[in-house]
């Protein structure tokens, strides 16, 4: 049997909520999504570096966004936070906007997160 990277994943919130994590989507290695907290694959199939992201209307992703691929049996707990934030918006001329949607973003290969105006 050829080797394989496993990972069991676990999600916390950086701030606990009321919020339920079963059903958010984790992709590890552009493999696609799944609500699977058990990942595995190949070791031979595998970059080194591994990507992680989440799916989801309500989380971002904090961190981390990447992993190394191992040969390996491990656990990884990956921090998240909600996404919606309430905000002021401003216009150009510094008029308030109304009605706005603002979502806080990972930015980068960071654990930080940057505001961005949706509408």
């Amino acid at each position: 049997e050829p080797a394989r990277c496993v990972i069991d994943l676990s999600l916390v919130e950086e701030t606990p909520t009321e919020a339920v994590l079963d059903t958010l989507q984790v992709d590890v290695g552009g493999r696609g999504f799944s609500i699977d907290r058990r990942w595995s694959a190949p070791l031979s199939e595998l970059t080194e570096r591994l990507s992680i992201d989440i799916k989801s209307k309500t989380h971002v992703l904090v961190g981390p966004t990447f992993i190394e691929a191992e040969e390996s049996l491990r656990s990884q707990t990956l921090c998240i936070r909600p996404a919606l934030v309430e905000a002021l918006v401003y216009d150009e001329d510094r008029n308030q906007v109304e009605g706005a949607d603002v979502w806080l973003k990972p930015v980068d290969d960071v654990h930080a997160a940057s505001l961005v105006v949706l509408e």
